[in-house]
């Protein structure tokens, strides 16, 4: 209850002479319900006890982060649960941040082999120059579609999939976010009836 809450920051503050950041609910005068940050200190005012205290309204900041928290579960349970390999990977350095379970049907190899390690070292890039254009235009902030790949996987069978891809920030590092969908059977279908 209010009172429960009140008492409690009230008995912080005597006990400590200071309460920072309690996260609380509000009304406005409207009577609407808000989240805020409460603040107090208790200080000396003309040899007099006092309370200096800020309340500071998050009720939008607390709107976004649960948005975006929403947001990241999405894409969390989308990534994970992709029949197509998916991949983040690092731009500047081309390793693995993560990787899904149809990468490791995909290409063979498992999740724990594949994280901080790159594609050209672990044999599935052939053509550096091809790469090196992927990874360009991820930089200049243009998104790869439908480029056909065709490369090995871990037992060194041939194997054929169109790579989209693109570029975001994560923690501050620009990285890749790669669709990967296997074409091997198209293929092989095709030259077979050629």
């Amino acid at each position: 209850s209010d009172l429960a809450v009140r008492e409690k920051l009230i008995g912080t503050l005597f006990s400590g002479g200071l309460v920072r950041d309690y996260k609380m609910n509000a009304r406005t005068l409207d009577g609407a319900l808000i989240t805020v940050l409460f603040s107090a200190e208790l200080i000396d005012l003309r040899q007099q006890p006092a309370m200096l205290a800020m309340v500071q309204d998050v009720t939008d900041r607390e709107h976004v982060e649960a948005a975006l928290r929403e947001s990241e579960e999405k894409f969390s349970k989308a990534f994970r649960s992709s029949p197509d390999a998916m991949t983040i990977a690092e731009i500047a350095t081309g390793r693995y941040i993560e990787v899904n379970d149809g990468f490791e049907r995909l290409f063979g190899y498992t999740r724990a082999e594949t994280i901080g390690r790159t594609a050209v070292e672990l044999g599935m890039w052939r053509e550096s120059a091809s790469r090196e254009r992927f990874i360009d235009e991820l930089r200049a902030g243009r998104a790869v579609r439908h480029r056909e790949i065709e490369t090995v996987n871990r037992r060194g069978e041939p194997i054929a999939y169109i790579l989209s891809a693109e570029a975001m920030m994560l923690a501050g590092r620009a990285c890749s976010v790669c669709v990967i969908h296997d074409i091997t059977d198209r293929k092989h279908a095709e030259a077979a009836h050629v």
